[in-house]
């Protein structure tokens, strides 16, 4: 059945036209998992995206306004990685949301005719992505899903009960002593860059309120020099860090040949999607 269901799902991808009684031919194909993460969410949204623009005209308002979404949500990428991955149980609920407004949509336009169905607004799907941002969304309830936490969301394992004391066994002669132990490493201590680029200093300013880990993934990845070693981005962004830090030799003057490279990666991955301004989130 799953094969008959993808093999028909190929043909109307490749001539474009699809039937309403095409359409019930998939209610039976296996239906997937609440997305757990931003990624999974992300891969969603846009399958459903070329899914609408093989059932729907391009010009049906419910196919419009989805695309409005997927542009805006594609130009924000980082923020929105950054802020799914902080709460497991926020990429089922956005996703719960999209379903709610849609199926809301459909209800409205099923006892319309054609010419009505046609003047009716799709979802404003952009302004729940907004919400989000803004802190003003509010989460629905997800039936049959309850969210896998992350071991830092978990609750401390309780306690072993304490075992019965055993019988005092009988003295033992004196142990010799023994050696003292070692004095604790000291803190490693802070050091500046006091060399920092005058524009990478500029592009960094007032931007504190996130991560520099929060900007790397899968597909981001530190940006290297002109030999293929990593910038260590904390000594040149951040201008400090300590000496016991394992990459403690990157903690140089990069060249300028260098600098060209972290500007470039700065702008596209801070400053374009505007990092580090926005309030803290709870």
């Amino acid at each position: 059945q799953d094969q008959s269901n993808m093999s028909l799902y190929d043909n109307l991808a490749s001539d474009g036209n699809l039937s309403l009684e095409e359409v019930r031919l998939f209610k039976h194909v296996l239906k997937s998992n609440w997305p757990t993460d931003f990624i999974q969410l992300d891969t969603t949204l846009k399958v459903f995206v070329n899914l609408l623009s093989l059932v729907l005209n391009s010009t049906h308002p419910l196919n419009v306004s989805f695309r409005n979404l997927i542009a805006s949500w594609s130009s924000l990428t980082l923020q929105l990685s950054e802020r799914f991955n902080l709460h497991p149980a926020m990429p089922a609920q956005f996703l719960r949301t999209i379903q709610l407004h849609t199926s809301v949509y459909w209800q409205n336009v099923s006892m319309l005719t054609v010419n009505q169905a046609r003047l009716t607004p799709a979802p404003d799907f952009t302004s729940i992505l907004n919400s989000l941002l803004l802190q003003t969304w509010v989460a629905p309830s997800v039936p049959g899903y309850t969210p896998v936490l992350p071991s830092q969301y978990l609750p401390a394992p309780a306690p072993a009960p304490a075992p019965a004391p055993a019988p005092a066994p009988a003295p033992a002669p004196a142990p010799a002593p023994a050696p003292a132990l070692a004095p604790a490493p000291a803190p490693g201590a802070q050091v500046r860059n006091c060399s920092v680029d005058p524009e990478l200093a500029r592009m960094m300013v007032g931007r504190n309120n996130f991560q520099l880990r929060s900007v790397f993934s899968a597909t981001v990845r530190p940006p290297k020099t002109t030999t293929g070693r990593p910038i260590y981005c904390s000594f040149q962004l951040r201008e400090q860090c300590f000496d016991n830090c394992s990459r403690a030799s990157t903690h140089r003057i990069l060249p300028e040949e260098d600098l060209v490279i972290l500007r470039q990666f700065t702008q596209t991955h801070i400053v374009e999607p505007d990092l580090g301004r926005r309030p803290a989130t709870a």
